[in-house]
């Protein structure tokens, strides 16, 4: 029992430094990145070809399609989403195109606020008699980027399938980001993963003792 003890804390020991390492290095990467001026993924300069891991971003959303991927709680509440965002372009021949897709991450106290905007957005997306106000509802966002998991890339290249892209097409114009606005909570982040660090520390210092000794 005691080997067991001190090999617990010898793996939990190194375990909690490396993702308390992690954690510290994640938050302050992401505080830095929101500490530079946002781009606006709406500004005409801006290629949505060229976004980067942590980027900040900024816009006012005024245009939202569904939600590809919903996560829920033990119960089957719902808890977040992950919407699409459109990057849309006007042709040539006057018509408007969605060019690129991006997710954004939204929690459940948001939900309603969203939906409207993608309710509006559809209908808008849909009238042919051009009497619907474009962009009625807006929220300005402010984050950054994060990379596409598996799961994001699966979902959303199935919900594009649905709208009727083709493989070919979900690869020009999907950006495999999802925008996440809670950077404020990388300070959190940063405290939880310095804590867990000298927990990490003390754990495997105890270990290394318990072997030296022989107990």
């Amino acid at each position: 029992m005691v080997f067991f003890n001190k090999t617990r804390a010898l793996v939990f020991g190194i375990g909690f430094i490396l993702i308390g390492l992690g954690c510290v290095i994640y938050g302050t990467l992401v505080k830095i990145e929101l500490n530079k001026p946002a781009v606006d993924l709406y500004d005409a300069n801006t290629d949505w070809t060229q976004f980067r891991m942590n980027q900040h971003v900024e816009l006012d959303l005024d245009f939202l399609i569904d939600p590809y991927m919903v996560f829920e709680d033990d119960k089957g509440k719902e808890t977040s989403r992950v919407y699409t965002i459109p990057d849309l372009i006007v042709a040539d021949d006057g018509m408007v195109y969605m060019s690129h897709f991006i997710g954004v991450a939204v929690t459940s106290n948001d939900f309603d606020k969203f939906d409207k905007i993608v309710s509006n957005s559809w209908e808008w997306w849909n009238d042919e008699e051009g009497t619907v106000e474009f962009g009625k509802d807006t929220v300005h966002l402010d984050g950054y980027l994060r990379k596409a998991s598996s799961n994001d890339k699966k979902f959303m290249k199935e919900y594009l399938h649905d709208m009727g892209y083709s493989d070919d097409e979900i690869a020009q114009m999907y950006r495999p980001y999802v925008l996440m606005t809670n950077g404020s909570s990388m300070k959190g982040v940063i405290l939880a993963g310095a804590f867990m660090f000298v927990l990490g520390v003390a754990s495997l210092i105890y270990a290394i003792f318990r072997f030296i000794q022989g107990r």
